[in-house]
């Protein structure tokens, strides 16, 4: 008969006893470790070494991994570039020429183009878009790769760095990734987290919603209590919290709307409080600071509407005032939208748009889709999800506001083409086959402008 050996008993180790320090009104057991004696103590600080020179080795393997993939799968781009018209220019790559895209496979390369170092995130652009705009956009077409510098100089003469790589790996890394892709929605690509784009996001915002602050102020408006709707508020809720701090009801709809940033909001948040408390003691920053809190968006705070414009389930006459900031000019349908706004808005009620006419393809260049086609930019259009702009005009725009029925309070025009850009844009514009070729110049030097609307009481 096998007799089983018994378990030594477990030894207890007598519990430390750590006295408690007080020192006038102060309770120091706060301060004490969370962890059990010294010996947890010791362990924690190791593990966290550890960890620390894990993170160090970390980064050397993916340095050396980048200058290895650097040293073997990109090479220079063969200059002289030849110019080849407007921004464009070409360099000659025969021996790519059945990895290249064409016309029976017009998205087949995976050639990507670098600038000192850095992947330029605008493939597979077509040769008009190329020549018109510029600003970082390529096509490697047939045997030579068509392009423009981000800044739409000289690539012979600007004293920077081209090379490019073919590898499929390296274009689905660098730029085919999702978070950075041109084409997906703004609202959904990868949040600069840094500093500096923060800080510069917060002073847009400042900007933004004091400007439409002030705006309501002068219209004799209290904000205590009312109904406010944004329009596409975008990358945050900037806007409408600085309304809610003066007393407001917000609301925000889009198409798109943006999910919570752990790295990105809660910073953002954190010093537009700062910053409004600053400039504004009068604000109540409580609703930012209710956000923060719930790292989200909570629905006593902030309701959030998951439609676009022309489809909005809002109910008839509830919202005092409707507010949007460059959102107009990305409308699909301007009829219907403006439809829905006097729908939604309360009769003596207000709206509030700041309306951005420019090409957003490229703002130096902000008239550049009015030379195309109707059928040519409304596939442009789409496939950028409405990003490049509407392109319909100030008076066009105004026109059908006063269609909808609104009272046109006030129209303030504030942003203006340049002179030099406007004289050479007028002989492509006349040459063209554009339905605003006949337009004269003075309707088409407005760019921006901001309008005051009212719905009519009864």
């Amino acid at each position: 008969m096998a007799y089983r050996r018994a378990r030594p008993a477990r030894r207890v180790e007598p519990q430390r006893l750590v006295p408690t320090l007080r020192v006038g009104t102060h309770d120091w057991d706060a301060l004490r470790p969370l962890w059990k004696g010294r010996d947890a103590e010791r362990r924690h600080v190791r593990s966290h070494a550890e960890r620390g020179n894990e993170e160090k080795e970390t980064m050397r393997v993916k340095n050396l991994s980048r200058l290895l993939v650097n040293k073997f799968l990109v090479r220079p781009l063969p200059a002289p570039f030849r110019h080849d018209a407007g921004d464009c220019w070409s360099a000659a790559l025969p021996a790519l020429a059945r990895y290249a895209s064409d016309e029976a496979h017009p998205r087949r390369s995976t050639l990507t183009l670098y600038e000192d170092g850095i992947p330029l995130q605008q493939p597979h652009c077509s040769v008009d878009e190329i020549r018109c705009l510029g600003i970082g956009r390529y096509c490697h077409w047939q045997d030579r790769l068509l392009f423009s510098t981000t800044d739409n100089s000289d690539p012979n003469t600007n004293g920077r760095r081209y090379e490019y790589s073919i590898s499929p790996w390296l274009y689905r890394r660098r730029v085919e990734r999702p978070e950075i892709d041109p084409t997906r929605p703004v609202n959904f690509r990868k949040r600069d987290c840094s500093r500096e784009k923060i800080r510069s996001d917060v002073q847009y915002t400042l900007e933004v919603g004091g400007n439409l602050l002030k705006t309501v102020r002068a219209l004799g408006v209290s904000l205590v209590g009312k109904t406010v709707l944004e329009i596409g508020p975008g990358i945050n809720m900037g806007c409408p919290l600085m309304f809610a701090a003066h007393g407001a009801k917000p609301m925000v709809a889009d198409r798109f709307l943006a999910p919570w940033d752990r790295g990105y909001h809660r910073r953002f948040y954190k010093l537009l409080r700062k910053e409004l408390t600053r400039i504004d003691p009068n604000a109540d920053v409580r609703p930012i600071t209710a956000l923060l809190q719930a790292r989200g968006y909570p629905e006593n705070i902030i309701q959030r509407v998951h439609a676009s414009l022309e489809t909005i389930p809002v109910r008839d006459n509830s919202r005092d005032l409707v507010i949007s900031n460059a959102v107009v000019e990305h409308l699909y349908d301007l009829d219907a939208s403006f439809a829905q706004l006097y729908r939604i808005t309360k009769p003596g009620g207000y709206n509030l748009h700041q309306v951005d006419f420019r090409d957003h393809r490229n703002f130096d260049k902000p008239l550049e889709y009015l030379l195309l086609s109707d059928e040519k930019f409304r596939l442009t259009f789409e496939s950028s999800h409405s990003g490049c702009g509407n392109r319909w005009r100030a008076e066009e725009t105004t026109e059908r506001f006063t269609a909808a029925g609104f009272e046109i309070v006030a129209f303030q025009a504030n942003g203006f083409c340049r002179p030099e850009y406007l004289r050479d844009f007028l002989p492509r514009l006349r040459a063209s086959s554009s339905r605003y070729r006949d337009w004269p110049e003075d309707p088409l030097r407005t760019i921006g402008g901001l309008y005051t609307l009212r719905k009519p009481d009864g």
